[in-house]
């Protein structure tokens, strides 16, 4: 089955473009604040459907922590904390577990196409 091309849209761009420029894996709340004062018009619906559609594009990893969904433009293999007081969701900027990425291919289960490792706790601003 291909996949459909989807046409440009420019909302969509703008939100991609916003959350490709930052490092805090905003909520689909936090991207429409910004983009709306970039264009007004924009609706909250309008974001979650294009955010939906990147990831569905491969072009954004969504994370669900604490039922709240945090949206990364990285879509590399890269490890996450998630803090359970403050709400927020980090990097971990550590190749501490790239034994992960090198071992996954000798699972002998089938062909991984991704994975996600999540760690939960305090973070140092919250401590």
């Amino acid at each position: 089955m291909s996949k459909a091309i989807q046409k440009f849209s420019r909302q969509r761009e703008a939100i991609y473009k916003n959350l490709s420029s930052r490092y805090d894996h905003p909520t689909a709340e936090q991207i429409y604040l910004d983009v709306k004062a970039e264009i007004p018009s924009l609706s909250l619906g309008t974001v979650y459907r294009n955010l939906s559609q990147l990831c569905t594009d491969n072009r954004l990893q969504v994370f669900n922590c604490g039922g709240i969904e945090h949206f990364d433009a990285n879509t590399d293999n890269h490890y996450h904390f998630f803090c359970e007081s403050c709400r927020k969701l980090y990097d971990t900027n550590s190749d501490t577990f790239k034994f992960i990425d090198d071992e996954s291919e000798n699972l002998n289960v089938g062909q991984v196409r991704t994975h996600n490792l999540m760690f939960y706790g305090t973070c140092k601003n919250c401590l």
